[in-house]
């Protein structure tokens, strides 16, 4: 049996949504799972339209660690003017991640966009994504977003996902770049945990925010963080941290499962989602650190275990 194929024809984006403001940014805020899947990391809308000085930036979304990205948007090739938008509202709002969307990405922009993720602190992110559109036949267009530009260690710092089946204990990923104040206090905190849970498998002198666990002999990992000091957690991501419908779709058998083993409390709560479970709790205080310390170690056994296991 020969089995056919359409081609995608490119859709002109002005013919999908007209205006930027009014039509682009509200699907987007309404769909940013696209993101989410482009980039690998689960968002979740904060606010649109989000006021910094005279202006103000196209949507304010917040990862499972608690940070906020900042996500800026054009229908039009980049340009200067949005390059600088891009970093006042990083500033302004406090954000750690950019994420710069636009039909088309002028050569410099993209080198800007690099040259921030290799001089930048270690806990900031940028990212330049290019969106199009195509349909095939008859179909409606279908929108696409592919990642020009990211950090040059993403790929890195998540490829403990990427040995999920190898006879190998789960290490933790280095920070990209030198150690700051914040990267000195990750140090001691995450040293703090191996010291009371040295089996959990995270490295000593691991200095950033999320260290990544692969559960062998499946396609999940099990990513842990710490969010503005006030609450850590941990969500559940695919190989090399993709986090894309096939991993939602292979995830959801276990939600049932996890949610029950979770034991879920008023300081905690779980996004049937990603599995992403959360406990508030200031580890500015370090008399803190050894309950954060069993509780992560209490949760990551159960995910682990759970996920380890063919779903019920």
């Amino acid at each position: 049996m020969t089995t056919e194929f359409g081609n995608p024809k490119a859709v002109n984006l002005r013919d999908i949504w007209e205006y930027e403001t009014n039509d682009f940014t509200p699907w987007l805020a309404d769909n940013l799972n696209y993101i989410s899947d482009a980039i690998g990391v689960p968002l979740e809308l904060a606010r649109t339209e989000a006021s910094v000085g005279r202006f103000s930036a196209d949507i304010l979304a917040r990862a499972p660690d608690g940070e906020f990205a900042i996500i800026e948007n054009q229908l039009e090739s980049s340009d200067h003017s949005h390059l600088g938008q891009t970093l006042a509202y990083l500033a302004g709002l406090g954000a750690r991640t950019a994420v710069w969307v636009a039909r088309d990405f002028e050569e410099e922009h993209l080198a800007a966009i690099r040259w921030l993720n290799e001089n930048t602190a270690a806990d900031f992110s940028f990212f330049a994504v290019r969106v199009w559109a195509a349909n095939v036949g008859d179909s409606p267009p279908s929108p696409r977003f592919d990642v020009l530009e990211l950090p040059s260690d993403w790929d890195s710092e998540i490829r403990a996902a990427a040995q999920a089946n190898r006879d190998a204990p789960a290490v933790a990923q280095p920070s990209r770049k030198g150690q700051s104040a914040r990267g000195g206090f990750n140090r001691d905190f995450w040293t703090h945990h191996t010291d009371r849970h040295p089996d959990d498998g995270l490295r000593r002198g691991f200095a950033g925010f999320n260290p990544v666990f692969p559960v062998l002999g499946t396609e999940f990992s099990i990513k842990w963080y710490h969010a503005g000091r006030n609450q850590v957690g941990m969500w559940v991501m695919g190989p090399r941290g993709k986090w894309s419908r096939s991993i939602r779709a292979a995830l959801k058998p276990y939600l049932p499962a996890l949610a029950q083993a979770a034991g879920a409390v008023p300081d905690e709560s779980l996004d049937m989602e990603s599995a992403h479970i959360r406990l508030d709790i200031d580890i500015s205080n370090p008399d803190n650190w050894q309950r954060a310390a069993d509780w992560l170690h209490e949760k990551h056994e159960i995910y682990r275990r759970i996920l380890s296991q063919p779903p019920r």
